[in-house]
């Protein structure tokens, strides 16, 4: 199993939100890195929800990090992850205090939104970004739109992270019969979750008893349950609240199609985890999904927001052979796996080295 090793990560500092209880794809990233860096030198950024604890965690861990600066020599790197919107704004104030202390900086874009925020914040963008020694992108496709954008030393781009799937044991329960479709992430109009529902709504005969969807994660949860509810939907659809761990390991197993529907990604942990697991996906070709979904090889695209494209790619599922829905699965498996430890911390060895 491959470790950062010691020799590396003890000059290393990383800064973002909290990660013991992953609830986003950064803290998911931060997560596996904890368990693959042989020292683990962390500033936590983000917490609580409100906007008190949300001063307060970032007035605390401001003074640690100074601390770090102050009287931890050995710190040569500060690698801070972050978004384009208001996380950068924040993490800011870090970059140039690490830049007094003389450290080296490298800010990793999580972010799917930047075409969005450049509208309105540029120069602020540009000006953070221009002090950064590295800029990390997601994918290929955000390194050359970073390159292409903003005036950056230098920017690479490294694939998000997943750690190694746990065996599960299969549900003797599970109706062979009912196709079912799991979502995991954030319940908002951009992830198209409403699209969704309005697809099953229209199509309800034809999948009843056929299909199944579970839908899993935080945010507009009370508004999706109502939806779900008040369109007599739920023998179609469910959620199941937020899930995490062995409960999240089991539905991923036992899936048969990852569906995220979604309007605008970054690279998605989700779909890397799904893609794990040996699943085919159904979602959009936006951001750097393209670079891990290829469409009819390991999953199906359709053009966001496109209702009709998302019903007929439903359906092609259900009429499709299980052979042929394994095949797509077993291509997913070899999608994924220049995100697994081994490689992802072997590449991101050479980036630190690099900057020492």
């Amino acid at each position: 199993m491959k470790m950062m090793s010691k020799n590396i990560s003890d000059h290393i500092l990383l800064v973002g939100p909290d990660f013991k209880e992953p609830k986003g794809g950064i803290a998911q990233v931060l997560n596996v890195y904890s368990k693959y860096f042989q020292t683990f030198h962390f500033v936590s950024t983000l917490n609580g929800n409100s906007k008190i604890s949300k001063i307060w965690e970032l007035i605390c861990a401001y003074f640690k990090f100074l601390y770090y600066m102050l009287f931890k020599h050995n710190i040569e790197i500060i690698h801070i992850h972050g978004t384009a919107n208001n996380s950068i704004k924040r993490k800011s104030l870090f970059i140039k205090t690490a830049i007094v202390f003389r450290k080296k900086v490298i800010y990793h874009v999580h972010s799917a939104t930047l075409p969005e925020c450049d509208k309105t914040q540029h120069d602020f963008i540009n000006k953070t970004f221009k002090k950064c020694d590295l800029i990390i992108a997601l994918t290929p496709y955000w390194e050359n739109y970073i390159r292409n954008t903003y005036d950056c030393k230098k920017v690479v781009s490294l694939e998000n992270i997943i750690d190694y799937p746990p065996n599960v044991k299969e549900d003797p329960e599970k109706d062979a019969t009912v196709f079912t479709f799991l979502y995991l992430g954030l319940i908002s109009q951009h992830k198209g979750i409403y699209d969704l529902i309005d697809v099953v709504v229209d199509n309800y005969r034809l999948l009843k008893g056929k299909a199944r969807f579970l839908i899993a994660g935080n945010g507009e949860t009370e508004k999706l349950t109502t939806l779900i509810e008040s369109n007599n939907i739920c023998d179609v659809m469910s959620y199941i609240g937020w899930v995490s761990g062995r409960e999240k390991a089991e539905l991923l197993s036992r899936c048969d199609v990852y569906l995220q529907p979604t309007y605008a990604e970054g690279q998605p942990i989700s779909i890397l985890e799904a893609l794990s697991y040996g699943k085919p996906i159904l979602t959009t070709p936006v951001g750097g999904i393209p670079d891990i979904v290829k469409n009819r090889y390991n999953g199906i695209l359709f053009t966001p927001g496109n209702k009709r494209e998302l019903a007929e790619a439903i359906n092609d599922f259900l009429e499709m052979s299980p052979d042929k829905v394994l095949l797509m699965g077993q291509n997913s498996l070899s999608l994924v796996e220049s995100h697994m430890p081994s490689a992802v911390v072997e590449k991101l060895e050479k980036i630190y080295t690099n900057l020492l």
